[in-house]
């Protein structure tokens, strides 16, 4: 009697079916990086957009202008609605010094839509400004 060495159909299908599932793994493996390498990039965006508010402020205050916030609100606001999804808001509050030795603080706000949960995500940043003798 004579043996065959080899593979049968069945065991090649088998082998198929299990490097086809492999693969599936590893592409939704992908696809998750990809959206949470998305969503990190939208809240780097953000904090950099912040980041350059409170710049922008920290100029303004010390040009001694009498309201820091208004004339870089609008390019502000607008740069955040460019670069981030959804309705994205800019807002920056600001509350003023209780006492002589304490600070004023702005506290600028970027919020924006997660596109994939239609959930609000937001990114804080305060600067408190040193208070003015006199």
């Amino acid at each position: 009697m004579k043996r065959c060495h080899g593979f049968s159909l069945v065991e090649s299908l088998v082998g198929l079916v299990l490097l086809s599932l492999g693969m599936l793994g590893a592409g939704a493996m992908l696809l998750g990086s990809l959206q949470a390498h998305a969503a990190a990039l939208r809240e780097t965006t953000a904090l950099t957009l912040a980041q350059d508010m409170v710049g922008r402020l920290r100029a303004n205050l010390l040009a001694g202008l009498e309201d820091p916030v208004a004339p870089d609100l609008g390019s502000f606001a607008a740069a955040v609605r460019a670069r981030l999804p959804g309705p994205g808001v800019a807002v920056i509050e600001y509350e003023p010094a209780i006492g002589p030795a304490a600070a004023d603080r702005y506290d600028i706000s970027v919020r924006w839509r997660a596109p994939r949960d239609d959930s609000d995500r937001v990114v804080v940043l305060s600067l408190l400004a040193a208070p003015v003798a006199g």
